[in-house]
């Protein structure tokens, strides 16, 4: 789970490369996610999963 959420974290920051000073906390992204995806339904549903559980096998 640990390198999950740094990965995520990575992927992150590398997303929006044209800002060169940032903060960010991937827990908090993650845990935003999380709350989208209990309410979410269908392909979005399958998305948010592929992208929170990237990694864990």
């Amino acid at each position: 789970l640990d390198e999950s959420l740094a990965e995520f974290g990575l992927r992150l920051l590398r997303a929006d490369s044209d800002v060169s000073s940032k903060v960010i906390s991937p827990a908090s992204a993650a845990v935003a996610l999380a709350m989208v995806y209990a309410g979410a339904n269908g392909k979005t549903k399958s998305q948010i999963e592929a992208v929170l559980a990237k990694g864990i096998d």
